[in-house]
């Protein structure tokens, strides 16, 4: 199985100029070019995603996923934790 880091590269390998790596948080992510923004980062087992509240909801009705939790403990607005167990979608 491909890890999330390798997926983020993959995505910037085959659109430079959409996407760049970077980090955040500690982890790899993907960066907009236009704006520096972060989308999506990876975790060691899942992907987070930066998703309208709306998506996220109906998202969450699904096993596994969750709100992203940093350490500070407290869940981010807008950011879905996908676990690896929902890797054939990424």
């Amino acid at each position: 199985m491909t890890s999330p880091s390798e997926v983020l590269a993959s995505i910037a390998e085959q659109q430079p100029d959409v996407y760049k790596l970077g980090k955040t948080f500690g982890n790899p992510c993907l960066k907009l070019v236009s704006t520096n923004k972060v989308p999506v980062m990876a975790r060691e087992a899942s992907i987070v995603l930066k998703l309208p509240q709306e998506t996220i909801n109906m998202l969450l009705k699904e096993e596994g996923n969750r709100m992203y939790i940093p350490m500070t403990g407290k869940p981010m607005k807008e950011w879905l934790e996908v676990p690896d167990t929902y890797a054939h979608r990424w």
